[in-house]
C-alpha cells in the first residue's frame, strides 16, 4: 500500500550542495542539473531542504531550510534552471555554509548534505586535510550524513570519500557519459 509505504519514510533535512565552477561546464553540469532535478522533485511533503550553489562564492536559496512544498520546489527547480558554469571551487565554504544549516537538533529527521562535484578545491581552504577537518568540526553539533557525487575523471576521490566516510555517508562517481540520475536514485 503506497500510503503505508510514504508514513515510513522518515522526514529529511536535505541540504543540496551544487559545484557551479567552471570545470563543470558542458556534459557534467547538464548531468549535474539533471540529477539535481530528479532529486528536489523526489522530495516528500515533510521534508526540509535547501539548494546552495558554489564556484568562487557560495550561495543558498534560502537562510533556512525550506518546506517542500510546491511552491519551494518550484522556486528550486527555477533556481537550478539558472546555473550557469563559471568560477573557481570553494568545496570548503560551501560545506561551512551546507553544515552551518538550520538542521533540527535532536530530532527523528534523517539529516544529510548532498554534495554535488567534479572534487578539486582551488578557491579558498584548498588543502584537503583543512577541508577534512573543518568537515569534522561543524559536523560534531549536527551529525549530518553526508553524501558525495562525483562527476568526470578528475574528481579527488580521496577527499570525498574521506568526507563521507567522517559522516557515515556514501560516494559515488560517475564518468562524463554515465547517468548520474541512476545513482542517485539509487542513494
Amino acid at each position: 500500500d503506497e500510503q503505508l509505504e510514504k508514513a515510513k519514510v522518515l522526514p529529511k533535512d536535505i541540504v543540496f550542495v551544487f559545484d557551479t565552477s567552471g570545470s563543470m561546464q558542458g556534459e557534467k553540469i547538464e548531468q549535474s542539473k539533471k540529477a539535481l532535478r530528479f532529486c528536489i522533485n523526489s522530495l516528500n511533503e515533510q521534508d526540509r531542504f535547501n539548494l546552495i550553489t558554489f564556484a568562487t562564492d557560495v550561495q543558498a536559496i534560502s537562510n533556512n531550510l525550506l518546506d517542500a512544498s510546491k511552491a519551494n520546489i518550484t522556486k528550486a527547480l527555477a533556481a537550478v534552471d539558472q546555473i550557469e558554469a563559471t568560477g573557481g571551487t570553494n568545496i570548503d565554504g560551501a560545506l561551512r555554509a551546507a553544515l552551518g544549516s538550520d538542521f533540527a537538533p535532536g530530532s527523528a529527521r534523517a539529516k544529510m548534505i548532498v554534495f554535488m562535484t567534479d572534487g578539486l578545491p582551488t578557491v579558498g581552504v584548498t588543502d584537503p586535510q583543512a577541508i577534512l577537518q573543518e568537515a569534522q568540526t561543524g559536523n560534531q553539533k549536527n551529525k549530518v550524513r553526508i553524501f558525495n557525487f562525483g562527476v568526470g575523471n578528475d574528481v579527488n576521490t580521496h577527499l570525498l570519500d574521506k568526507m563521507a566516510l567522517d559522516a557515515e555517508g556514501v560516494s559515488s562517481y560517475v564518468s562524463p557519459r554515465e547517468d548520474l540520475e541512476v545513482k542517485v536514485s539509487d542513494f
